[in-house]
């Protein structure tokens, strides 16, 4: 018998996809990023934040979760004229002061430091009205030291050299006059006693 041909398969039945009729009502999420990451604006990749050297920088502007962290270097005092009036942190930088500058009627008692000013104390006045004089010039960092002036004793002394700020006064014994003269001229506070020879009357005469 002839051989028999095997009947065609038939081809599936394609059914069109209909045309969707309005937008999606969401787009795809990227997972979040790490606390050590950002993400910027328009992008799916997370960017590694900038690391701020804790010796040399300061975070002026923070991270946010689309944009870097800034870091600005850190302010640097001028230790001949300045000191830290402020420390700086993690996100603020150091604030710096001018050092106070001693007066010519002033002393320092208290030295800087990188992160504190200098202490000024006034001079302490050595006054001959006041019965001193300056027996100790001041220096720098240290007070000038007064001494009482010396007293002359009236009935024995006078002052030979009055005192200065910086000097005593001196004095002097008083002159006695001897068996043959007088006292031509009294002493004073500041001028010995004067004394003259006496006249010899001639006995013949």
């Amino acid at each position: 018998a002839a051989p028999t041909t095997p009947a065609p398969t038939p081809l599936p039945t394609l059914v069109p996809t209909p045309y969707p009729t309005s937008n999606p009502t969401s787009a795809p999420t990227p997972a979040p990023c790490s606390f050590l990451h950002y993400r910027p604006v328009g992008t799916w990749n997370c960017v590694l934040l900038s690391v701020c050297s804790t010796t040399t920088e300061y975070i002026s502007v923070a991270a946010t979760t689309s944009t870097d962290r800034v870091c600005a270097t850190l302010t640097a005092c001028d230790s001949a004229t300045q000191y830290e009036s402020t420390a700086p942190t993690y996100s603020s930088d150091r604030a710096c002061a001018t050092l106070t500058t001693c007066t010519t009627d002033q002393y320092q008692t208290v030295a800087p430091s990188y992160n504190s000013d200098r202490s000024c104390t006034a001079l302490t006045p050595c006054l001959t009205s006041a019965g001193k004089y300056q027996a100790t010039p001041p220096t720098a960092n240290s007070d000038r030291v007064c001494a009482s002036l010396t007293a002359c004793d009236g009935s024995a002394q006078y002052e030979s050299d009055a005192p200065t700020l910086s000097s005593d006064r001196v004095c002097a014994s008083l002159v006695q006059c001897g068996a043959t003269q007088y006292e031509s001229q009294a002493p004073a506070a500041s001028a010995n006693r004067v004394c003259s020879p006496v006249t010899m009357c001639d006995a013949q005469s």
